[in-house]
This record gives C-alpha cells, structure tokens and sequence, in this order.
C-alpha cells in the first residue's frame, strides 16, 4: 500500500530529521546567549556534524576490507559491509539537505547550495536499501554502495572549510595551523575536481549501454548530470578559493573592519569568495558591478573574513568595485 511505502521510507529518516532540527535550535541558543561564531551561523553545529559523520563512515567503509563473495546460496552477493551505509549515512545525509534547506538555504536564498542538496539527494537515495541499489545499478548493488560511499567522501573538504570558518571568527593572530589548514583545505578541494570527473569517464559513463539496455534513461541522466553538476561546483568553488592569492591563505591576518556577528550575516557563498546576487530593491548600484569583479571582490573578503557583515555595501570608486 501507499501508507506502507511512505512508512518504510520515512522511517530510516525521522530520528535524523529531530537530531538535526535539534543542533540547529541548539546552535541559535547557544549563539544568542553566548554570542560568538554561532550567532552568526547557528546552521555550523548540524553542517559540521553530518560532514564529519558521513566522511568518516565513507573513509571507513572504502578502507575497511569489504569481504567480498556471495552470500548463502540464492541471495547473492554479501552486501553485509554496506549496511551502516544504507541505514546511517545516507538517511543521516539526506535528513541533514532537508532540514538545512529549511534553515538556510531558502531563509537566506542561497539556491546554489540548494541545488547543490537536491542534486546529492537524487542522485543517493537508492543507496538506502538493496533493493533501490539493485534497479540503479542494473543489478549491481554493491557498485551503487561503492560508488554512493567514494562520492561522500569529498564531504572531508566540508570538515575542513568548517574548521577553517571558525579560525577566523576566533583567531586574533597568525597561527601555523591556519595556514596548514587551508593546504588541507585547497588539495582536499583540488581531490574533488578530480575525483567527480574520474568517477563520471571511468566509472559511469562506460555502464550507459547496460542503462539503455534495462530501460534506466533517467538513473542514467542523474548519475550523469548529478556528478557533472558536483564536478563544476567543486571546480568553481577551487578556483574562487584561490582567487585572493596564497598568501592569505597561508598567514592569517585578523580583518580591522567590525563584524556584526550578532546579525546573522553568515553565507556559504561568502565563506568561499562568491558574490551573492543583490536582491531586488537593495543597493541598485551593484548591479552594475561585473559578476568577475565582485567575485575577485568577495574572494579577498573571504581570505580576510570581512564578509560576515551583511551591513558592508559593496562600493564603487571610478567604475570599478572597491
């Protein structure tokens, strides 16, 4: 029946959906009773943690001997290894894009990050049962885990950026692990690049025949778009990264201007160097400003952490943006 579907695909989710709305409220308690970091980014407590929770079981999972072999006779291959996938990480994750959307993406219209969840959820949610895994990998269960498990692992790089933010809201000088972080932070984002494209040439593209043949046109196209779009944005977001320079990112140099951490200023975008579209109504003359130029322009915010204030207007000084 209808019902017992929705039960049987809502109930892997439902304790990780209440533990993620409870970080979330948590991070905005702490962050209006204590001030700090949190009270410009309550969302940092539940993205830090399904970052870290889903890389380490992916690392786990892809280090760990998967004894592979056949299970009893007539079911198939052992996918016993891939369990705490199937009832951890993915639901974890997956509750984890829902209640971010709530929180942060749509609240503060951050609709590339939006993008960015929707496009993981399509493109992971077989991996929650055998069965689903079997129909998306054409009979081949166990690739889908595999391949489900190495994609998260680029979530190491979220750890990392999240590490990172909270350097500089807190750090009142250099310090040798900021720098150390940030070459953590740059190769684990330079892996990505890689590793998106590879997955997609190597290990997707030369199954679409066996897709085609099943009649599976639309896994085909997600697993394609899915991995395409992911390789772009972690592309676009390197180079972003290394716009401002190196040496920003090796020393750190505490901003002089006043951060309004207490009027939640926090974006993703801004925390990598993007520009955000100024919204309608709001500083007209910025719209003049070149999408290259404002994206040089956040980059250098962002190495120097001043683009928390979401009072600063971007200027313009003889045609071109300050």
């Amino acid at each position: 029946s209808v019902s017992a579907t929705v039960g049987v695909f809502l109930r892997p989710f439902l304790p990780y959906l209440v533990l993620f709305v409870v970080l979330n409220e948590l991070g905005k308690r702490l962050g209006r009773r204590y001030g700090g970091p949190l009270s410009s980014r309550p969302t940092f407590l539940a993205g830090l943690f399904n970052s870290a929770a889903t890389s380490a079981l992916s690392l786990y999972l892809l280090v760990v001997p998967s004894g592979e072999g056949s299970g009893s006779e007539g079911e198939g291959e052992d996918l016993s290894h891939w369990y705490l996938w199937q009832t951890v990480a993915i639901p974890l994750s997956l509750a984890y894009f829902a209640v971010d959307c709530i929180y942060y993406c749509l609240p503060r219209g951050d609709w590339l990050i939006f993008v960015h969840h929707v496009v993981i959820a399509f493109c992971h949610y077989p991996a929650l049962n055998r069965s689903g895994a079997a129909m998306a990998g054409c009979g081949d269960a166990g690739w889908v885990f595999w391949i489900s498990a190495i994609g998260y692992s680029g979530e190491a790089s979220t750890v990392l950026m999240n590490y990172r933010w909270y350097l500089i809201q807190t750090l009142e000088g250099d310090w040798w692990g900021f720098g150390f972080n940030n070459v953590l932070v740059v190769l684990s984002w330079a892996a990505r690049v890689v590793l998106y494209p590879y997955l997609l040439a190597v290990e997707i593209l030369p199954r679409a025949g066996l897709w085609m043949e099943h009649r599976q046109i639309m896994t085909l196209l997600t697993w394609v778009l899915g991995h395409s779009i992911i390789g772009l944005l972690s592309l676009y977001w390197l180079l972003i990264l290394l716009k401002g320079g190196l040496k920003p990112l090796l020393i750190f140099q505490k901003s002089s201007k006043k951060k309004d951490s207490s009027s939640g200023g926090f974006s993703f975008g801004d925390d990598i160097g993007r520009g955000r579209e100024v919204r309608k109504g709001k500083d007209a003359t910025n719209r003049s400003i070149g999408r290259w130029i404002l994206i040089q322009q956040k980059a250098r915010g962002w190495v120097e952490g001043t683009l928390f204030d979401p009072k600063q207007p971007l200027k313009r000084e003889h045609g071109k943006a300050a």
